[in-house]
């Protein structure tokens, strides 16, 4: 019987908003949290959501004070803005899910296991006459159908 896997230690609150909001790295005792937190599904839009609930926030203080002193803007700005800042957090969330390896790297210094590498070996676009290797057969005439 086996024992199902214990959670790991979730940091506090101030630690995990500086590692959304600032970047920081939460100490090395957090490193199974940060692992599983990167790999979880909801990760792209977990990272965003702070940012982004931040650039919501300023918009509306924005509006709200131009409206206390009096300044009219209109709505179009306001949904403009918005919109935009809705477009910006798309983009930023589709971008986090294309880098969380290049992101689990550089936290956690993870190197995805890529398999076995051959030596490269130059592809020339346009053989020259003889130069082909001694293993490829070697054709006679052109590409065209030439002669025997």
């Amino acid at each position: 019987m086996t024992t199902p896997p214990t959670r790991p230690t979730r940091p506090p609150w101030r630690v995990v908003l500086a590692y959304r909001l600032r970047g920081r790295r939460p100490v090395a005792r957090y490193d199974d949290w940060l692992r599983r937190d990167i790999d979880g599904f909801w990760y792209p839009l977990r990272a965003e959501a702070p940012a982004q609930a931040v650039v919501v926030l300023l918009l509306l203080v924005v509006g709200l004070l131009a409206d206390t002193l009096g300044v009219h803007v209109p709505m179009d700005v306001i949904f403009g803005a918005l919109s935009f800042a809705l477009v910006l957090a798309v983009a930023a969330v589709v971008r986090r899910a294309q880098m969380r390896e290049c992101e689990r790297q550089d936290l956690l210094g993870d190197t995805p296991d890529v398999g076995r590498f051959r030596p490269y070996v130059h592809l020339d676009a346009h053989p020259r006459p003889g130069s082909a290797p001694a293993s490829t057969p070697r054709w006679r005439g052109s590409w065209r159908g030439g002669g025997r």
